[in-house]
């Protein structure tokens, strides 16, 4: 009997760590443990993935760590399943979930995305929910000093000591084109001013720049639009990056401080 094991993630030095790669470090100590004298897997990079074989009791377990990023890892699955000639019935999904304690965990044979970009792009690609997930508790105690964006609403917080003392709409990823924002728990890293965000097909001024993730993906402002909130994000989002407007990113930077928690989900 033949089974997939896929630990969500995002690929990259500057994910290795974080709570939302919890998928990839379940996976990681479940290679270590099945480690013998005679055998020791590891992982190969293969299509869309670094791919792992183990043995358990009999079964055989392929583990995937998707390479493709955490919103688009249904790509990973569905074409592991269809190579390794494998049911959905023995798939199973390891994610990072906020809304349990950190330590706790959660097994569950099918379910809703819970606004979680991996799980719903899975969800989109197998055309089903039905599949088991294990959900790993990385929590949402962050203090009373974080920010908040919600990426359904489209409005971005800045709490501190409970209070929110910055409210805004924004513009976040653009759904449409695969660039949807990252969800998950992160901090700022670093604070710029008056910098260049350059890309494959962009290179935009921004008076204000806070990455979260990397140096790519990051709190900023957009002069360059004239509206924010609502659906815009769907069809002509950013290609990431949490957009605000102009006055309330002047508002929001000189108070936000480096390590604060930024927490980004649907």
């Amino acid at each position: 009997m033949k089974y997939l094991i896929v630990g969500l993630g995002n690929v990259g030095n500057e994910y290795e760590g974080t709570r939302h790669n919890s998928g990839f470090m379940v996976l990681d100590r479940l290679l270590k443990a099945c480690n013998t004298p005679d055998e020791r897997p590891t992982y190969v990079l293969d299509r869309h993935a670094y791919r792992a074989e183990v043995k358990f009791k009999g079964r055989t377990l392929v583990l995937i760590r998707p390479t493709t990023y955490m919103n688009l890892s249904g790509k990973a699955v569905q074409f592991w399943l269809q190579k390794e000639k494998i049911d959905i019935a023995n798939l199973l999904v390891v994610v990072d979930d906020i809304a349990l304690p950190v330590g706790k965990i959660r097994m569950k044979k099918q379910g809703s995305n819970g606004g979680h970009n991996g799980l719903a792009n899975i969800e989109q690609l197998l055309h089903t929910a039905n599949y088991c997930r294990l959900r790993i508790g990385v929590g949402n105690n962050f203090g009373g000093t974080y920010v908040e964006g919600d990426l359904t609403t489209q409005n971005l917080y800045y709490y501190v000591g409970g209070q929110a003392v910055v409210a805004t709409p924004i513009v976040t990823g653009n759904i449409s084109r695969g660039h949807g924002t990252p969800t998950g728990v992160f901090s700022v890293r670093n604070k710029q001013t008056s910098t260049y965000l350059i890309g494959k097909d962009y290179r935009s001024y921004v008076n204000y720049w806070c990455p979260i993730i990397g140096n790519s993906i990051g709190i900023h402002d957009a002069t360059w639009r004239g509206s924010f909130g609502g659906n815009i994000y769907k069809t002509n989002g950013s290609h990431g990056c949490i957009n605000l407007p102009l006055a309330a990113m002047t508002q929001l930077f000189p108070i936000l401080n480096v390590g604060t928690p930024v927490v980004v989900f649907y």
